[in-house]
């Protein structure tokens, strides 16, 4: 797909394009929303947010690198926002050295699969999920 011509189409207001651009990427961005978040109803949220940045911005968008990573940092933008702002996450972004628990060597082979991760790491405060999230796994260092 021409990406180019999609977001062409998108800044002129054609919300056919509008509609082709949200579907294209709203599954994937509604993973990356749902990471920083406590719910799906607040990641829906977060990608409807970071979606209407994204077109309110695509004359931003210089054609450089992937659309798709250009729309993932509007979202955990945007996600990063909605944490600060929402009254349920305060008490969860203040960071202390007493939540932290010391990994034990005493099975160093266990394996986990990828939605086991996933599962504990929804399990940390949204704070420690953020840290995570946007170390572990948006850092472009690591991929």
């Amino acid at each position: 797909m021409d990406h180019r011509q999609l977001v062409k189409d998108c800044m002129k207001g054609n919300r056919i394009a509008q509609r082709q651009l949200y579907n294209l990427f709203a599954d994937s961005m509604l993973g990356v929303c749902y990471r920083y978040t406590k719910s799906m109803a607040d990641a829906e949220d977060v990608l409807q947010e970071g979606f209407v940045k994204a077109f309110m911005h695509l004359d931003q968008y210089k054609f450089e690198g992937e659309l798709g990573g250009w729309i993932r940092r509007i979202m955990v933008n945007t996600a990063i926002n909605y944490l600060k702002k929402n009254s349920l996450y305060q008490s969860d972004l203040m960071f202390s050295e007493n939540g932290l628990h010391p990994v034990s060597g005493d099975d160093p082979e266990m394996s986990l699969s990828a939605k086991e991760i996933s599962e504990l790491i929804r399990q940390l405060p949204p704070g420690y999920q953020a840290i995570f999230n946007l170390h572990g796994v948006e850092d472009p260092g690591n991929q």
